[in-house]
């Protein structure tokens, strides 16, 4: 069904949110077609207004820029004309529907190098890229020859997380995968077209993001590999502040390493070549943090040691959260609780594994949920984790009004595809949920867990253009 022969209950108009705010009584307007890839703190027309004041040798337009709240739309994002649902994973690695992400300038720009082809109805991913002549599979077991000096490939170097910088359509990550290494693939949304959605369509995870000026939202030891290929990131300005230590080059790659020993930093920072970091940085949040020209010098505490591989990492109790206060039996408690919810959810969706690929926990804390989703249905799944919901929802904060449900709601609807679940914890405030979904477009479960075999269900439908997405307990 095209997405203009849908009958909304609610009005089609551009809405910006207001303050007190307020929602006509048919519900939350329904944005115009053309906005259906609206970002809110990725806008163009509203960067362009910054562009004077943003420092743009060091590509900080490609950042976050959130306008303020009365600049933010507030109506639903229709899907693209004919919408379907999603190819599912395996098979959404090679192949998915073109009208879920029409982006034909990035197919005519990156045509020849195998980035995506069009073939009929479907995006075609060849496992190209600029440096990929002969594939990212050839170009992947290249990368472990280097690393290991022609003995093995990246997961017998110790290669088990990755960030992939400037990830284009992901093809890197994609091919990860078979070596059970996860990747956090990371994109700006440039000239390039939102060249992401690519990825999150097949199934991989990414985001948004770019090396500019601020550090990226990770803590210390977070990735065995940082990878750039073509990533349009100029290492070499502003005194290497992105990168330090190179190791081996070839064939147009290089390969830098982080040293255990830190007697060689500390006597070049003694001789001023290099500064070193406050060691109390790794304590820091990393979010909105202006990037240092520093080197964080490795820890050789008793608190950090090498992790094991998958899947023994994701059940490994690790030293550093002493530092939180977090002790082996809080860790214990907080897995076995995930993995009882977990088998909740799965019980009370009654959908198929191979249903859900993309998953993101918006308040990941140790991680447990991700985890019990890994142990268990790690071939179909790839969860998402983002530390806290403020990372998502900083930009209300400030305002008189600051984050209502409202908001919340409304930026949860503009990532999801449609057909798709939200499970809230107790602690969401349930009558008020119950309040606004219909205004929403949404159809909601509510779920009573009194027991271990105890559902109760009531059901609200009030639209044909969503489904059931929405779950609380």
């Amino acid at each position: 069904m095209h997405a203009g022969a849908l009958k909304f209950k609610n009005k089609v108009s551009l809405s910006y949110r207001v303050i007190p705010l307020k929602i006509p009584e048919t519900g939350v307007n329904v944005c115009p077609l053309k906005f259906n890839e609206y970002i809110p703190c990725h806008d163009m027309s509203y960067i362009k207004e910054l562009m004077p004041i943003l420092d743009l040798s060091r590509k900080e337009e490609l950042e976050r820029h959130c306008p303020p709240l009365d600049r933010r739309l507030f109506c639903l994002l229709p899907p693209p004309i004919d919408y379907k649902i999603p190819i599912r994973w395996t098979i959404s690695r090679d192949c998915v529907w073109r009208s879920n992400v029409n982006h034909t300038r990035l197919a005519e720009v990156k045509g020849g190098q195998n980035w995506v082809q069009e073939k009929d109805q479907l995006w075609w991913f060849p496992g190209g890229g600029t440096h990929f002549k002969h594939g990212a599979s050839k170009y992947i077991e290249r990368l472990g020859n280097m690393t290991t000096n022609e003995r093995g490939d990246l997961q017998s170097a110790g290669v088990f997380q990755v960030l992939d910088v400037g990830c284009g359509v992901a093809s890197f990550s994609a091919y990860l995968l078979p070596l059970s290494i996860e990747t956090m693939s990371f994109a700006p949304k440039d000239g390039h077209e939102n060249q992401i959605q690519f990825a999150l369509e097949q199934g991989i995870g990414a985001t948004i993001s770019a090396l500019a000026t601020k550090q990226l939202p990770y803590p210390s030891n977070s990735f065995e590999m940082v990878h750039c290929s073509r990533c349009r990131v100029d290492w070499h300005e502003n005194d290497g502040i992105l990168l330090k230590e190179l190791i081996a080059r070839e064939v147009q790659t290089a390969i830098w390493i982080k040293q255990e020993n830190n007697s060689c930093l500390q006597h070049n920072a003694e001789e001023k070549l290099v500064n070193i970091c406050d060691s109390q940085d790794d304590f820091k949040l990393s979010w909105k943090t202006p990037l240092g020209n520093c080197i964080t010098l490795s820890d050789t505490s008793s608190n950090t040691k090498k992790l094991p591989p998958r899947p023994q990492r994701l059940s490994e109790y690790s030293q550093s959260l002493t530092r939180l206060g977090i002790d082996r039996e809080k860790f214990l408690a907080d897995t076995i609780y995930w993995e009882d919810r977990v088998r909740h959810y799965w019980r009370l969706m009654d959908v198929e594994e191979k249903e859900i690929r993309n998953v993101m926990d918006m308040s990941a804390s140790l991680g447990g949920f991700a985890v019990a989703l890994s142990v268990s249905h790690s071939p179909h799944i790839h969860t998402l984790m983002i530390c806290c919901m403020p990372i998502i929802f900083s930009h209300y904060k400030g305002h008189e009004e600051g984050c209502l449900l409202e908001d919340i709601m409304l930026e949860m609807d503009h990532i999801l595809r449609p057909q798709v679940s939200i499970f809230h914890s107790v602690l969401v405030r349930l009558r008020n949920v119950l309040s606004i979904h219909n205004i929403l477009l949404l159809v909601v479960m509510v779920l009573a867990v009194d027991s271990l075999c105890s559902v109760k269900r009531r059901r609200h439908s009030y639209s044909e253009y969503y489904t059931p997405r929405l779950a609380l307990h």
